[in-house]
This record gives C-alpha cells, structure tokens and sequence, in this order.
C-alpha cells in the first residue's frame, strides 16, 4: 500500500475523523510519533474513584463531537453528575454524537 503525501493524509483523516497516525502508523517520523503518543494520555488514575468530580464535568462540558461512555454498570456516574442524563440529551439535541455501552452480567 502507498502512503500517501502528508497534505492528502491530513484531508484523508480529517474526512474518516481518525488521526494519521492511526491510519498511517510508519508514516510519520519517530520524533513525531513520540510527541503524539505522548500528547494523548493526559492524566492517569488508579481507580474510578480517584477521578475529581470537575474532570467529569470538565470533560461532558468540553465535548463537542462525541461522548463514548463504556461501563459494566455506572452506577457511580448519576451519583457524581446529578445533571448527567439533561446534560447528556442537551448535548445530543447540539448534535454531539452519544455511545453508551454498559455490560452485561450475563
């Protein structure tokens, strides 16, 4: 497969809302693909619950494109965002695309 040139890579990935990285892993110099992958993890915890309340609202607030939300039961979200579920349909009303995968104990 021929890697295409950095311009039409850009346009390609913009269209498929992937990043060139991903599509194109051995197309970026190593300098590059260090500081994205760093750029990528911004912050660590060790359990759910050590996650501040205001990085929860921080991050539904900031969302514009999408809210992927995958849990085995979630229970902890209402309890820590009572608005979650109206900020949840106010955002899907401002065309942000909503994915809920909760799991099964089955």
């Amino acid at each position: 497969m021929v890697t295409p040139y950095p311009r039409h890579r850009h346009a390609i990935a913009a269209l498929l809302q992937q990043t060139e990285s991903y599509l194109w892993p051995n197309a970026l110099p190593p300098e590059r693909v260090t500081r994205v992958a760093q750029s990528e993890v911004v912050r660590i915890y060790p359990r759910r619950s050590a996650v501040p309340t205001e990085v929860w609202q921080q991050l539904l607030e900031q969302a514009q494109d999408r809210i992927g939300i995958l849990v085995y039961a979630g229970l902890f979200l209402p309890e820590q965002l009572p608005r979650l579920i109206p900020a949840l349909k106010a955002k899907a009303e401002a065309g942000t695309r909503i994915e809920i995968l909760l799991g099964d104990p089955n």
